[in-house]
């Protein structure tokens, strides 16, 4: 039979159609892909199980391989050292084939952690406005009009969560170009460039990355079960899996909708058509129950922290008085997105992210009629308790008079469950539901490996040279359990990758607002992290943003990244770190303090640095005087007679005072921890 040839813009739609026999690729395998350089890369997928497949490149490797018992083919083939060349690849068996165009040899890097790593190019969006940039990079504009970097190959994970591994994945791989750059992370692109200028090679960067995540969501199952408070995560996520658990019946058959189906619409969405009689005046609401305290829906939830959405209805007399012009419904704030009517019509609403502040709606002429009236109000609360009326009583007012009170009466139906990150809708004429296990995980971006499972493990194992991370935010109140919760990151992606200690280079958390040393313990875990194998750390101090914890300088960022790709994995003779906390002797009340990666010399913009504190054995620390005296840091002051420790840059809000003469910043750090039970210090 003929072979058909398939072009790579035709595979997702071929794919989706397959049959048993056909070959099926993740989308890692597509037009524009790069192989590592000089490497026997893997090319893998799924097939008629014992069918035989062959691979054929335009460089004149060639190689055979047969599809296991399981379905799936793993075939290695070499690749050439790098260059400018485009390639051909094609896989085929039994007459079909699938070609891959403009493949380049180089080097690939995965850019992952939260959003400081996924902010774009073009910035981030306000979830309020979708107009509006929240965030923007610095020279936004201009970056994405010079993105021509042909060479330069970009490929983004696309976004989703798994209780279990994955193997499949998504997307294809793009030119870098002007069209292409503006949804790529910044600081993936700002690491890819400054390598592709140096080395003058293709570079293929995957991000894979989610806003606001954790360390522990990127942890693969076999490391998570080491880190002490999440020892029974595993068996947690065995649990959530059960098909005995009763939440898990419940909800099995149920509709689930994303809480985003319902925020910033034109009009407004009802759970399903069975809710919309509920805002009539006529409806029957005598089975519902019974609620005195509508501030609070602390007590909904049989226990538990109400999540979810609730229908609150209550009848009331209104005696007509002689002008019912200027009426208000005043009702305070309402803690949650929320809809108003009055006698089924309706009155406000407030379905956006955001809180709202304290509000008074004008009641229309005629709307309220005398005698009996109802007021329904629908809350939509995924991430908080809620409450209706906090801070003002509710009631119907004209001008500063009372006409109508609201406090009582009030009845309730719960009419959907937040639960994994989606709406388990109730119909109208349900009256309960099944309450989780008292120990359920939620599945959501911050539930432990759920992120390396979906995002991570789909990409293993294709070759890489390694990795860069930009994480850190989100476990800023557990510094200590981060020094070994974040190497398990990518200790876990090293052993399950199976290529070695590949490096692996991550950026120190920013400046940013806070007075708090949590940022400083989060820092502090970072930096000893450098003591592990293959590892690398760019320090930001002085291009954060203390009212913005996504600062627009991300050029900066990741050309720092890619100094320590240089000069460790290129052989390139650069500096690439600022100076880095080596030891501390103590002489009188002075701190001598040494360092490493001091470049050319120390320097700093002021004679005098600043941020640097100093403690005795009573561990209050002073604002300290600090200069630079050749290679070493001078430390002190006239309140601290015996030193015991020094600190600097410790809290959030800290820039950057002291650096290399190449421009790199210093590292934070602390001379030492005290152990306050043992009454002794554990040198660093």
């Amino acid at each position: 039979m003929k072979h058909i040839i398939v072009s790579i813009s035709l595979v997702l739609a071929f794919l989706s159609c397959t049959t048993q026999e056909d070959i099926k690729l993740i989308g890692l395998f597509s037009d524009n892909m790069v192989l590592q350089q000089d490497s026997e890369v893997p090319i893998f997928g799924k097939a008629k199980p014992h069918s035989k497949i062959k691979i054929e490149t335009s460089w004149g490797e060639n190689a055979n391989g047969t599809v296991s018992a399981d379905g799936t083919f793993n075939i290695k083939i070499k690749t050439l050292k790098a260059d400018l060349k485009p390639h051909t690849l094609t896989i085929s068996s039994k007459g079909q084939a699938i070609e891959l165009k403009n493949i380049m040899f180089g080097e690939v890097w995965v850019c992952s952690g939260q959003s400081n790593m996924e902010m774009p190019v073009k910035g981030f969006m306000k979830w309020d406005d979708p107009g509006q940039i929240q965030d923007t990079l610095y020279n936004w504009q201009e970056e994405i009009s010079e993105a021509n970097y042909p060479n330069i190959r970009l490929f983004t994970v696309t976004k989703r969560l798994a209780l279990l591994p994955k193997d499949t994945l998504s997307g294809k791989w793009e030119v870098c170009s002007p069209s292409t750059i503006p949804d790529f992370s910044a600081v993936a692109y700002f690491f890819g460039r400054k390598l592709h200028k140096e080395l003058n090679i293709p570079i293929g960067l995957i991000h894979s990355s989610w806003s606001g995540s954790p360390a522990q969501s990127w942890v693969a199952s076999d490391f998570i079960k080491k880190i002490e408070e999440y020892e029974e995560t595993n068996a947690q996520i065995a649990s959530l899996l059960s098909p005995d658990s009763k939440f898990n019946k419940w909800i099995e058959n149920r509709n689930n909708r994303p809480v985003n189906d319902f925020v910033n619409k034109d009009t407004f969405v009802h759970l399903n058509d069975s809710y919309e009689k509920v805002k009539n005046a006529g409806y029957d609401d005598s089975k519902w129950q019974s609620i005195e305290d509508i501030s609070t829906f602390s007590g909904f939830f049989k226990g538990r922290e109400y999540r979810g959405a609730s229908w609150f209805r209550q009848s009331f007399t209104f005696e007509e008085i002689t002008n019912s012009d200027n009426l208000k419904l005043n009702f305070g704030r309402i803690d949650g997105m929320n809809a108003i009517y009055i006698n089924g019509e309706l009155l406000g609403r407030f379905e956006k992210w955001g809180q709202q502040k304290e509000k008074k709606y004008d009641i229309p002429s005629g709307l309220l009629k005398q005698g009996k009236n109802t007021i329904a109000i629908r809350v939509l609360n995924p991430y908080s308790k809620g409450g209706i009326g906090t801070g003002t009583p509710l009631s119907i007012m004209q001008g500063d008079d009372v006409v109508s009170t609201l406090d009582n009466g009030w009845k309730y139906k719960i009419s959907a469950v937040f639960w994994d990150n989606g709406l388990y809708v109730l119909d109208e004429n349900e009256l309960d539901f099944v309450e989780p296990e008292p120990d359920r995980l939620s599945l959501n971006s911050h539930t432990p490996t759920v992120l390396f499972n979906a995002m991570i493990n789909p990409l293993i194992p294709y070759t890489i040279k390694g990795g860069i991370w930009y994480q850190g935010e989100s476990n800023a109140n557990k510094g200590k359990q981060y020094q070994t919760l974040f190497p398990a990151v990518f200790e876990s992606w090293r052993t399950h990758w199976g290529i070695g200690d590949f490096p692996f280079y991550y950026v120190q958390l920013a400046t940013f607002n806070g007075t708090s040393g949590a940022w400083g313990e989060l820092r502090e875990a970072q930096l000893l992290t450098l003591k592990k194998k293959n590892t690398g750390m760019a320090v930001a101090m002085d291009v954060g943003n203390p009212r913005k914890i996504h600062p627009g300088n991300k050029q900066p960022v990741g050309e720092r990244l890619a100094l320590w790709a240089l000069a460790k994995d290129y052989g390139k003779e650069i500096v690439y770190s600022g100076p880095l906390y080596n030891g501390v002797n103590y002489t009188g009340n002075k701190a001598v303090i040494s360092f490493t990666n001091i470049g050319s010399g120390l320097s700093s913009p002021d004679e005098n640095l600043k941020y640097f504190e100093i403690a005795g054995a009573d561990e209050i620390f002073y604002p300290a005087a600090a200069h630079i005296d050749g290679d070493n840091v001078i430390v002190f002051s006239n309140q601290v007679k015996s030193p015991k420790i020094v600190r600097y840059a410790w809290f959030g809000r800290d820039e950057a005072s002291l650096f290399n003469k190449e421009g790199l910043p210093a590292s934070p750090f602390r001379t030492a921890l005290f152990e306050r039970k043992k009454r002794t210090y554990q040198e660093f």
